[in-house]
């Protein structure tokens, strides 16, 4: 949980002990982080996560300005990529 947490710069806790998930996706574990598993017809598959709109916008390692530190993960999730962030701000505005 702790290396899932460093990997994506994310902060995580124990919610409980125990399985998680519900339904078909209670165990199932063919999710790397930071896609969740999610039912779709019944059964368990593997999606990147949703984020909030709140505007706190970051500066990425792709050069692009993201709206808050979740639209950046979440898109370094669709595309398989590693972006992380460079710093908090526009980007550009610093250099």
């Amino acid at each position: 949980m702790r290396r899932a947490a460093c990997l994506t710069r994310t902060r995580n806790a124990v919610r409980h002990a125990g399985t998680c998930g519900l339904g078909a996706c209670a165990g199932f574990e063919g999710c790397q982080p930071p896609k969740v598993c999610v039912l779709r017809s019944g059964q368990p598959h593997c999606e990147c996560g949703a984020c909030e709109s709140q505007l706190s916008e970051v500066c990425a390692s792709d050069g692009i300005t993201y709206a808050n530190a979740c639209k950046m993960r979440l898109e370094s999730c669709r595309t398989g990529v590693d972006i992380y962030e460079k710093y908090a701000g526009i980007c550009g505005k610093f250099n």
